[in-house]
């Protein structure tokens, strides 16, 4: 079933939390509203599988505006000259983006609530681009001349991110145009921005593919990333025998108590709901299978909720309860944490919850400090990652990329980005 739902990247390029990171690779997502989940303890980001409402089958609603992706582009989508400019422009206008919009299939209320502002947001997004093996990936063959930036794409693409219940990948939309490869029809990719044109990196085998034309509405699909891009929200559409590329063209924004598009799958238009408000689920409804919602205010704290794609005004999502609940960071090392309460430790300030319910410390990045793996964590500085990490519990130690012939337990570890039989070679291999 496709929902339409928010950059930060199942991947990117932008938005685990799944972040608005620029290498995103192609895994198709099921919600307008990225999928970070409302785990802001330790983990990180959870990928769930929803997509963005401008390109994959996903969960449509929230706040809009005037792009042809229901959102707004208020925000500012500032500037794209370069790739440097185009990075730090996505994380002003994302960021901004997150805690100025209502969005639906609401995935972000975890990463606003560690975040607290979108400083903090912009602060983790240049930390999580420092360290993204397909960020180091696309900067490479751009500098070797494989890959081609064009400004001018970029900028439509910058708006679009921005944008309430916009893009929160750049394989969704104006995005998919803002960087071109060299590769034609037929010949070798590792990512769908190596290939000429609209075309995408079809991957039959474990670790690279070929770049083929992508397909017009009503021709056979399997994934999202297959569909040829015009506007408003264009999917496969698997709820027949077989899939067909499909496009929902955008409709006029809906007010509280109006009908809103809350599945792409049968759903005749992309309908999203005004600013300040949500694709809520009909009372008495399935909010996993039906195709129309109503537009309604974010949910108060200690009000009924349905499901972790609910928007809590202020907090989050107790599905065991059934009631919005709100969360206490704990900023203190050795304090109490208990996930059960949402007393949670602040990953952005590097505090995990132990085993024990009490919040571990990591270090300040150095190289030889110890760190916990997630998106939200501090993390380790720029050119370190975080190794030895054997559960979620332990903390690893931050150490260099490991390079090109040295052995590897994983690709994360890889300055490459490619663990490849136990040792680091190549490019990196699509997800």
């Amino acid at each position: 079933m496709g929902q339409i739902g928010r950059v930060y990247a199942g991947c990117v390029g932008v938005l685990g939390l799944q972040l608005l990171l620029v290498a995103c690779g192609h895994a198709d997502k099921n919600s307008v509203a990225n999928t970070g989940g409302a785990d802001t303890s330790d983990a990180g980001a959870n990928s769930s599988g929803k997509a963005s409402s401008s390109g994959s089958a996903g969960k449509a609603s929230g706040g809009g505006g005037s792009s042809a992706h229901g959102g707004s582009s208020s925000g500012g989508s500032g500037d794209a000259t370069d790739l440097d400019s185009f990075l730090e422009a996505e994380g002003d206008g994302f960021c901004a983006r997150l805690f100025r919009c209502a969005e639906g299939g609401d995935d972000f209320s975890g990463e606003r609530i560690a975040l607290k502002d979108p400083q903090g947001c912009k602060d983790l997004l240049a930390r999580v681009n420092a360290s993204s093996r397909l960020l180091r990936d696309l900067r490479a063959q751009i500098a070797a001349g494989n890959i081609h930036y064009a400004p001018r794409e970029g900028q439509k693409c910058l708006a679009d991110l921005a944008a309430c219940n916009g893009v929160d990948s750049l394989n969704d939309g104006a995005c998919r145009e803002a960087f071109d490869g060299n590769a034609q029809t037929g010949e070798a990719c590792m990512r769908s921005e190596d290939c000429a044109g609209d075309a995408y990196c079809a991957t039959p085998q474990v670790c690279g593919g070929q770049c083929t034309p992508r397909k017009q509405e009503g021709e056979p699909c399997e994934r999202d990333i297959e569909c040829a891009y015009t506007s408003g929200a264009v999917f496969c559409d698997n709820s027949t025998t077989t899939g067909v590329c499909h496009t929902l063209l955008p409709t006029a924004k809906a007010a509280q108590g109006e009908p809103c598009t809350r599945n792409f799958e049968g759903a005749e238009a992309l309908t999203l709901c005004q600013d300040g408000l949500w694709c809520a689920t009909v009372p008495g409804g399935d909010p996993n299978a039906d195709a129309l919602g109503q537009c309604a205010l974010p949910i108060p704290t200690d009000s009924p909720c349905v499901d972790g794609d609910d928007f809590c005004g202020d907090g989050v999502c107790d599905t065991t309860a059934g009631v919005c609940r709100s969360v206490t960071l704990v900023a203190t090392a050795g304090a109490a944490c208990d996930k059960t309460t949402w007393l949670v430790c602040d990953p952005t300030l590097g505090f995990h919850c132990n085993a024990g319910g009490t919040c571990d410390a990591s270090g300040d990045g150095r190289e030889g400090t110890a760190c916990f793996g997630s998106d939200l964590q501090r993390g380790c500085d720029a050119g370190l990652y975080c190794a030895d990490q054997s559960t979620s519990n332990e903390p690893g130690t931050c150490r260099p990329f490991v390079a090109d012939g040295a052995a590897c337990n994983n690709s994360q570890d890889c300055a490459s980005g490619n663990c490849m039989d136990g040792a680091c070679s190549g490019r990196p291999c699509l997800e």
